[in-house]
């Protein structure tokens, strides 16, 4: 719809001569359209809209900075708690931007909270540099922000986590991050159906030949897969060569010193073949020896695994798959790639509770609420995320609950094991009623399995809860719960974020 708007603003300023001009297409609401680029940020207008562009994961956006959220009133914008002044501004977590200037402001004209989108300042430069409360003098300034969009805060769509700014109509061009070799590496492409979410991880698609990507994500009915093809090319466009390559591996720091991955193929044409290489200083310096499946004429292969030896490599490296075909459209044969391993990674089975989520799949079961409408809660605080329990609520309540995993399929799975983060501030009896459980699905029991690693007391630090070992549990479909339980004397509050079960496949 933007680009269509934007589109619609050109033809109908096309030129004409002067007799027969039609009148000035309007500018749509909020000013010119951005697309979230450091030098085409979107607009205020946009962020109140929910806006998103998906391909950019921090985009930027523009506004006039004009008040605040009293969150001392509510914590949802409305006329009550909307702030529109720089003065006498009491809450710095928190401001208000517009597209509209308050300085260029016609007789009659006037800012409401519903022009307004909410701008979260977590607890860093940025808020200091920022709020309203310590800089009344940025009222009405015009600025641009980095962070996410497309959510609400406040109960409003705004600017969220917002990590850098810049005054005037433009952000900074920021130089590109580099990322440090890993020491290892497992992908299963089940994070996100997004391939920039892979990109900003330091994979790399790159074109060859022929104006096709060549590599996306597909989804199969078990997870996802990297597919390769040029379905979408056409039958006399080619050739199309295109590269997906790997983050960089530093083989020296890895477990084992091999590459392996699953791959199947479908639809032959003797046109299109598939090439596994060894690259270093980015320049392919070995073509390695893979098992590549034959394609059948209709359908797919099964799938096949290759493990390849690489104890004479050392350094840093990554390992690409070259696609080429001559052909596209029908007339080319399609590969999916699976379960890449550099390095001996052990393999990421599930994650869950991600501190930048917005929302989880896990579900309460709560056995005794001690009178409190809950005891989990998926909670925010300076702009991460982390799962909450607890039954104090000005005294201490006598309950039990579990914050319940979504099933998790350990079949073909050995080496299993789980670990998350937690923070937990008082530790009154927190070790010897609160726990990690797992239960078998379609089971009612859960067992409780020991915690090798409590975080410290007295701080709300994160602390790694150490390996805890799913062996009981391999080949199994399972759900995991942390179970929370509480007395009337004492109730403590616990944090868990970033769950994570690893493992191997057999």
């Amino acid at each position: 719809m933007i680009y269509g708007l934007i589109l619609m603003l050109g033809i109908g300023m096309a030129g004409c001569d002067n007799d027969y001009a039609e009148p000035p297409v309007p500018q749509p609401e909020g000013g010119v359209i951005g697309i979230g680029t450091w030098d085409d940020p979107m607009t205020a207008y946009q962020v109140l809209q929910g806006f998103v562009n998906d391909s950019i994961a921090e985009p930027w956006a523009c506004g006039y900075i004009v008040g605040y959220c009293n969150t001392n009133v509510s914590n949802t914008l409305s006329a009550a708690s909307a702030v529109l002044k720089g003065e006498g501004c009491t809450v710095p977590t928190n401001m208000l931007i517009t597209w509209k200037n308050p300085a260029d402001l016609t007789p009659g004209d006037s800012i409401t909270w519903e022009d307004c989108a909410t701008v979260q300042l977590p607890n860093t430069d940025v808020r200091k540099a920022l709020n309203l409360k310590d800089n009344p003098d940025n009222f009405g300034k015009l600025v641009t922000l980095r962070g996410t969009t497309g959510t609400k805060y406040c109960g409003a769509y705004g600017v969220r986590s917002v990590s850098d700014f810049e005054w005037g109509d433009k952000g900074k061009d920021l130089p590109p991050v580099e990322l440090q070799p890993l020491p290892y590496l497992w992908e299963g492409w089940n994070s996100s159906l997004d391939l920039n979410y892979y990109k900003n991880s330091g994979w790399r698609v790159l074109t060859v030949e022929g104006n096709l990507l060549g590599w996306g994500i597909a989804q199969l009915a078990n997870g996802n897969c990297m597919t390769a093809s040029a379905y979408s090319g056409t039958l006399s466009g080619g050739p199309y060569d295109a590269w997906l390559q790997s983050p960089a591996v530093d083989i020296d720091k890895s477990m084992l010193k091999n590459v392996s991955f699953k791959m199947r193929s479908s639809y032959y044409s003797p046109d299109s073949s598939m090439e596994v290489w060894l690259i270093a200083d980015d320049k392919p310096v070995r073509r390695l020896d893979a098992n590549i499946p034959v394609a059948p004429e209709n359908g797919f292969s099964e799938w096949t695994s290759s493990l390849i030896d690489l104890s004479d490599v050392s350094g840093v490296i990554r390992i690409g798959w070259l696609y080429k075909t001559q052909k596209g459209g029908r007339e080319c044969t399609a590969y999916n790639l699976d379960d890449v391993n550099i390095g001996g990674a052990p393999e990421v089975i599930y994650a869950g509770l991600d501190a930048g989520a917005a929302t989880i799949d896990w579900t309460f079961e709560n056995i005794n609420l001690g009178g409190l409408e809950y005891i989990w809660s998926w909670y925010e605080r300076n702009g991460a995320h982390y799962l909450y329990g607890t039954a104090y609520a000005g005294t201490s309540h006598e309950a039990l609950s579990y914050a319940v995993s979504p099933e998790i399929d350990l079949t073909g799975k050995t080496d299993v094991s789980a670990q998350f983060e937690h923070a937990a501030n008082y530790q009154r009896n927190i070790r010897q009623l609160c726990g990690f459980m797992v239960r078998e699905v379609g089971q009612t029991e859960w067992t409780q399995i020991a915690i090798p690693n409590w975080p410290a007391a007295g701080t709300w630090n994160f602390a790694s809860s150490g390996q805890i070992s799913l062996a009981d549990f391999e080949g199994k479909k399972i759900q995991v719960a942390f179970k929370y339980e509480s007395t009337k004397q004492n109730a403590d509050s616990w944090e868990i974020r970033n769950f994570q079960i690893t493992g191997k496949s057999k």
